[in-house]
């Protein structure tokens, strides 16, 4: 997935405000074609319905808010992101 260096610092901030909780959202996206990868379009900030900073879980309504915007635009999500405050980065 392709993403400006503007939407991975939107994703910074709001991991920087929430801290030292995880923060989540999620990514919308231009879906990939034969000869290009999937293109960031938005980056949705979602709420954190544990407000912890070692459980995530994004809030229900919040994705549903984003898909519903995201299908308007004919886009979809692309990415759920979080802030791994307390572990590192690997699935």
């Amino acid at each position: 997935m392709d993403i400006s260096a503007e939407m991975l610092g939107e994703i910074l901030a709001h991991a920087r405000e929430e801290a030292p909780n995880e923060c989540c959202g999620v990514v919308g996206v231009v879906p990939e074609s034969d000869d290009e990868p999937a293109k960031a379009m938005r980056v949705r900030r979602a709420r954190n319905v544990h407000a912890s900073p070692k459980r995530f879980e994004i809030d229900g309504r919040d994705v549903i808010h984003a898909m519903s915007e995201f299908d308007e635009q004919g886009w979809e999500i692309g990415a759920i992101y979080h802030s791994h405050t307390h572990t590192a980065p690997y699935p």
